[in-house]
């Protein structure tokens, strides 16, 4: 194993390309959220709905098929895993906006 730098320009050219994505379809999405916000969220629930269909048959499309997602072939724990994983994170995202904002009571009903 060596360090093989003719990959490195390809490497450099990629992630800028990742991170210029990244902020444009952010600002776009938030420009257009502001103005057609109705539409937006519309399309965003659209978006979820079919990525939820295409989890579910992902693996039927793959070169050797497998078993689309069904409740036989689903792993309860990895759910449960994610979704702790999701609301963890939002439980951190409340308390470190409670911490910015002085005056605000960390426990809820509290005044």
């Amino acid at each position: 194993m060596g360090l093989q730098l003719a990959v490195l320009p390809g490497l450099c050219t990629l992630g800028f390309g990742v991170l210029a994505g990244v902020a444009i379809s952010i600002s776009a999405i938030r420009a257009a959220l502001q103005k057609y916000r109705s539409q937006m969220i519309w399309l965003i629930l659209g978006l979820m709905l079919g990525s939820l269909y295409a989890i579910a048959n992902g693996p039927a499309s793959l070169a050797t098929p497998r078993p689309a997602l069904s409740m036989a072939t689903s792993q309860p724990v990895g759910f449960v895993l994610g979704a702790t994983v999701l609301l963890a994170l939002e439980g951190a995202r409340m308390m470190m906006e409670r911490k910015e904002q002085p005056g605000v009571p960390i426990v809820k009903g509290e005044k």
